[in-house]
Order: C-alpha cells, then structure tokens, then sequence
C-alpha cells in the first residue's frame, strides 16, 4: 500500500480491513499483545518468514525510525522472533503488492501466516509507510476533514490500467473514512504524512499530494497519541 502499489481489501478475522491511513484506538496494539507485559512499553515481536540478511537488515533499520520521539516509551519493535511469538509477521516473497495488516487485526491470523508483504523490500518509504499500518495507522488521504472533489473519471482511468476496479478505486482512494479514525495525536489532515498516496494534479478539483517519502514529526505525534488514548 505504500509507494503507489496497489491495495487489496485484507480480512483478519472477523474484521474486513479497507485500507484507510489514519489512526483509530481500537487498531491499538495491547499490553497483552506484548512480549514483554511487565515492561511499561509494548513489545511487538517481528518475525521473517523469508528474505536474506540484507533484505531483513535494511527492513529492521528502517522501522526503528519509528520508534523514537516519544513513541519509544509506549510501543517498540522485538526482532528475528521465532513467528509463534511475533505479532507482524514479514515475507517478501508470497505476492507482488506491498501491504499490511493495521495493528492488532491482525490477531487471528494464524502463526504461519504472513501479516506484512515486502514486495519492494528495499524501497525506504514502502517499509516506513507498512510499519505505519502495522503500528495501527491509515491511509491519511482517506482523512474525512479534506473533503477532497475527485475527477472521478480521471482517477478511475488512471487505476484501471494497473487492473484496479472502481470499487477498489472508491475504497482505497476516494472513500473518505470515518470520524472516528481522526488520528487523537494531530487531529488535522496530513499531506505531507508517509501514509498519505500521491494524489496527482488534476485528479481533484480542490486537492493534489506529495507525501513524504520520510516518517513526519506528525505522523509519530499520531502514534504517540492512540497510544496513550
């Protein structure tokens, strides 16, 4: 879902997942979720079910840019944990798309099953932008205070040549998400946030994007914040 690949509608459970960016409490990772349930921080296991040392190396580098700014004290990432134990689990090889469980819908899914695909494992902004998912973060263009007037027809014809249907196109790019996944840590729309979608000139009347490619101060303010919700 990051870097403009595309993105499927996940199941997890009982919950269908639509991919929106923004952050909602109830995604929250748990104390119980922890491996460590005595420390003050959660600690979610990470495990690789394939890849190379480099390809693992460079993943766990990038995602620990996460982890700092205040979001250390509350939620921290454990690597190379046996899957059994791990709560995001990595592969970079069953599929072609980039994507990510949001935080803790991911509870159900079975120990030897992927929660995370890496498909362009060493692209900085495709890691950064997944681990935001995996932390329990949406898709910030879907931010419902944008109010975003689509040129649907031109969306619609641009996603078509990459094999997306108009119900995909309206559930991962035009559906604005509800009120109650406004991130409680920056409660106002992000552009430049890294779980945002580049959003071309033309594609909206009132509206264009350039996220970053780099974690914002904002975008950890969100985690901090459904965090200590």
């Amino acid at each position: 879902s990051g870097n403009q690949t595309v993105v499927t509608p996940l199941v997890g459970g009982e919950t269908t997942l639509t991919p929106y960016g923004l952050g909602c409490v109830a995604d929250r990772w748990r104390k119980e979720d922890s491996l460590s349930p005595s420390q003050s921080a959660i600690v979610l296991g990470v495990a690789f079910l394939d890849g190379t040392a480099d390809q693992r190396a460079f993943v766990q580098k990038v995602a620990d840019e996460w982890i700092r700014d205040g979001v250390e004290q509350l939620v921290r990432f454990a690597w190379n944990v046996a899957p059994s134990s791990a709560r995001i689990r990595i592969s970079f090889t069953r599929g072609v798309l980039d994507w990510s469980y949001i935080g803790r819908t991911s509870i159900r899914t079975p120990a030897n099953e992927q929660t995370m695909n890496l498909h362009h494992h060493m692209v900085e902004s495709v890691v950064r932008h997944e681990f935001g998912h995996a932390l329990g973060l949406r898709h910030e263009h879907q931010h419902p205070g944008l109010r975003i007037e689509w040129n649907e027809d031109v969306v619609f014809t641009h996603f078509r040549q990459i094999g997306w249907s108009e119900t995909q196109v309206r559930t991962a790019i035009m559906e604005p998400a509800r009120p109650e996944f406004i991130c409680v840590g920056d409660t106002s729309p992000n552009p430049k946030s890294v779980m945002g979608y580049f959003i071309r000139k033309g594609w909206a009347r009132n509206y264009s994007a350039y996220p970053s490619e780099t974690i914002t101060d904002r975008d950890r303010a969100c985690v901090v914040g459904i965090y200590r919700a």
